[in-house]
C-alpha cells in the first residue's frame, strides 16, 4: 500500500513531473463531476492533500505534461447543457492551486481520448466528437512551452473511444478503444516532433478498452 486518495472518485486522471502526482478526482462519490486536485509526492509513501481546484471540469478528458506543467483537455464539463467542453486547464505541476486557460481543441471532445506529449508538445488522439457527430480519428498537437489552441497533427487508422497513450521523448503509442460497441486490439504510433497519421506498432494480446498506459519517460521527465 501506497497510501490514499482523500475521497473514493472515478475516471481520474493524473499529470506528473520528476517529483509530484497530481490528480483530477473526476467524479466523486454520488457528489457529480468535480474540479478537484489532489497530490502526492512519488519518492515516500503517503496520502494524497488538496492541490486546489481546476477552473474546468475535465470528467473523460486527457492529461499530458512537461517538466514545469500538467495539461488537462477536453471531457465532461457539467451535468448539464452543454455538458462538454474543448478547453485546455494548465497548471503549474510545483506550485499549489496555479491554474491558467492554456487554450482550446479543435472540437469539445469526451469518453477518454488519449493524451501523452514531450517537453514541447501536448497530444490529443480519438474519443468522441461533441456534440456527437461519431467517435474521431483526428491527432491534434498544441505547444506544453507557450499557450495556445490545438492543431491538426494527422488522423489514426481507425476512430474510437475510450483510448489510452502514452509516450516517451519521442515517440507517442496509442493503444485498444472501441468503436461500435467493440474493442480494440489496435496499437499504433507517431514521432511527436513530426506531423503525419498513425503507422501500426502491432496489436495488444486481447481487444480492450477504457485502459490506462505508462512508461518509463514522459515529457514531465
Amino acid at each position: 500500500d501506497y497510501g490514499g486518495l482523500t475521497q473514493g472518485s472515478k475516471y481520474v486522471r493524473a499529470v506528473s513531473n520528476s517529483t509530484r502526482a497530481v490528480a483530477n478526482l473526476g467524479s466523486i462519490g454520488g457528489t457529480g463531476l468535480q474540479n478537484v486536485l489532489e497530490y502526492f509526492n512519488m519518492d515516500s509513501t503517503g496520502s494524497a492533500v488538496d492541490f486546489g481546484d481546476l477552473t474546468n471540469k475535465h470528467y473523460t478528458g486527457a492529461t499530458t505534461q512537461s517538466s514545469i506543467r500538467g495539461f488537462f483537455q477536453g471531457g465532461q464539463d457539467a451535468p448539464s447543457s452543454p455538458y462538454y467542453t474543448n478547453m485546455i486547464s494548465a497548471i503549474t505541476t510545483a506550485s499549489l492551486g496555479t491554474y491558467e486557460d492554456w487554450g482550446d481543441l479543435l472540437t469539445q471532445k469526451s469518453n477518454q481520448q488519449a493524451g501523452f506529449g514531450n517537453a514541447t508538445r501536448g497530444i490529443d488522439a480519438g474519443g468522441a466528437d461533441q456534440p456527437y457527430t461519431g467517435y474521431m480519428n483526428t491527432i491534434q498537437y498544441y505547444s506544453v512551452v507557450t499557450a495556445g489552441n490545438a492543431v491538426n497533427f494527422g488522423d489514426l487508422s481507425t476512430v474510437h473511444e475510450n483510448i489510452t497513450g502514452t509516450s516517451d521523448s519521442t515517440r507517442g503509442i496509442i493503444a485498444s478503444g472501441q468503436s461500435g460497441g467493440s474493442a480494440h486490439n489496435v496499437i499504433e504510433y507517431i514521432q511527436i516532433s513530426t506531423t503525419g497519421d498513425a503507422k501500426d506498432f502491432g496489436d495488444l494480446t486481447v481487444a480492450r478498452m477504457g485502459g490506462a498506459a505508462t512508461s518509463n519517460a514522459h515529457g514531465g521527465l
